[in-house]
């Protein structure tokens, strides 16, 4: 009889397609190990749950957690193991990612689950010994640790005192399987990739822009965005409708399809943006790239343990990098980042 895993964090549906493509991934993965029932718990339901304690003291009895969040016990209940996908999640302390590591404690605590933790960056950003101990407790929980850059490992061991697995993102493993199916030319004009950021801030727009018009005059500016069932995020529109009310020629590509986005990256001349995805499909084609900083240093640590060049973070590092960018071997790093991503799977004592 086939196992069934109930997952954790799933982001196939939502924020923009690399999201999906990871998620996909996972759920491949399990597959080909020969799971056969997968439920899964979406990202967006996780900030929402009530009753989640504040610190790790608070936490009470098992049926305490069935009456509050019965329908997550009765899948941990039903599941032979547990898989949390923490992309984009642990990091702070903000509600969803108490509520995520919450889970995790309860799937070993109240149900004596085996929880593998994959497919993440770790930032508890904090010396609040609450918090930390809330971290611990997760993390000591876990039968297996993958995180997706050196920065997270060490603060993993270091911090939280629990052995760790340096992996990598799963999307470059989508990109393997369907890189095929990817069309060519979606725009036939030559043009400059940009994407906004999930810490975006609105006064690099002039010159992010004017430093492309300066560099690359004859190109067209594409704005990618796009999602599985979101398609454009509210976030996201707000950061277009600036854009477009300042360069109402920039071209908006809502990319309907995961094959589409990849597209549009990888036949553009430069990719500009401080989205983690992005950055990691570019540095899949090798793409031409200038990365901003996103909510946390995973841009900066993919591309110290990847020899990719360091983020940019003023408007006179920006320039110089634009300008520089002919100087840099830029080449497909796929075999390398799915060689580290399949490291999330690499579990020990495991038998399908």
């Amino acid at each position: 009889m086939g196992q069934k895993v109930f997952l954790i964090n799933d982001t196939e549906d939502v924020y923009h397609w690399g999201c999906n493509g990871t998620s996909v991934q996972i759920k491949e993965q399990l597959t080909r190990m020969g799971v056969e029932s997968i439920f899964t718990l979406p990202v967006y339901t996780i900030p929402l749950l009530p009753h989640i304690p504040e610190k790790v003291s608070d936490i009470r009895t098992r049926e305490d957690f069935i009456q509050h969040l019965r329908p997550i016990a009765n899948a941990m209940n039903a599941s032979d193991f547990i898989v949390v996908n923490g992309e984009g999640t642990i990091h702070d302390f903000k509600p969803g990612v108490r509520a995520l590591l919450f889970l995790i404690i309860a799937a070993k605590k109240f149900f004596n689950k085996r929880v593998y933790l994959i497919n993440h960056s770790c930032y508890p950003n904090s010396t609040d010994e609450n918090i930390l101990n809330y971290y611990k407790e997760a993390y000591r929980s876990c039968e297996f640790i993958a995180a997706r850059e050196s920065l997270s490992c060490l603060i993993i061991r270091m911090v939280l005192g629990v052995s760790c697995n340096e992996s990598f993102d799963s999307l470059p493993l989508t990109i393997r399987k369907i890189q095929k199916n990817i069309p060519e030319q979606l725009i036939t004009d030559d043009y400059v990739c940009i994407s906004g950021a999930v810490n975006y801030s609105l006064l690099k727009t002039d010159f992010i822009v004017a430093k492309i018009k300066e560099n690359y005059p004859n190109h067209k500016i594409v704005y990618l965005t796009g999602s599985k069932k979101e398609g454009i995020h509210k976030k996201e529109q707000v950061v277009i409708n600036h854009y477009l009310a300042k360069f109402p020629e920039i071209v908006v590509f809502d990319a309907k399809t995961l094959e589409d986005w990849l597209s549009i990256i990888k036949y553009s001349t430069v990719l500009i943006s401080g989205r983690y995805h992005y950055t990691i499909a570019g540095a899949c084609f090798g793409t031409p790239m200038v990365y901003f900083s996103s909510n946390t240093p995973k841009i900066e640590a993919i591309a110290y343990d990847n020899g990719l060049p360091p983020v940019v973070a003023t408007q006179e590092e920006y320039n110089e990098r634009l300008d520089s960018l002919h100087k840099i071997h830029w080449h497909s790093k796929l075999d390398l980042l799915c060689k580290k991503a399949e490291e999330n799977y690499n579990w020990p004592g495991v038998k399908f």
